[in-house]
């Protein structure tokens, strides 16, 4: 798994952008290769409603033919730390939840190929 951390101009970037890789690593990391890469963008606006902060984490999820669909959440908070946690975490549960949703579709494509070859069996 690559995380790939962009801090726009905060005064703390580069702590920041560590303790968000270590955010995302301990978050991501029990899906293993599962996960291909998580991008996370941090943004500062001042004048912004909802929050001074802006963090955004995009995944790209793996399916087992290799075909890749990506989860996107964000936070917003005037607390920085706050930001990234709540964008890391929400991004986590999405992700959960599409790997569940990878899985039932191929237990549903295999039981479908087991169903159709027992029928041309039949048929023949």
């Amino acid at each position: 798994m690559r995380v790939d951390i962009k801090v726009s101009t905060i005064t703390a970037g580069a702590a920041v952008a560590r303790k968000a890789e270590h955010r995302a690593s301990l978050e991501f990391g029990r899906f293993g290769e599962r996960v291909a890469n998580v991008s996370v963008r941090i943004v500062e606006r001042p004048a912004a409603r909802g929050g001074r902060f802006h963090c955004g984490v995009a995944v790209r999820v793996i399916d087992d033919r290799g075909n890749g669909s990506l989860v996107l959440a964000h936070g917003e908070d005037d607390d920085l730390n706050r930001a990234v946690q709540v964008a890391v975490t929400r991004a986590g549960e999405r992700t959960g939840g599409e790997i569940t949703r990878i899985d039932e579709a191929r237990r549903t494509r295999r039981k479908w190929a087991a169903s159709s070859a027992a029928a041309q069996e039949i048929g023949t």
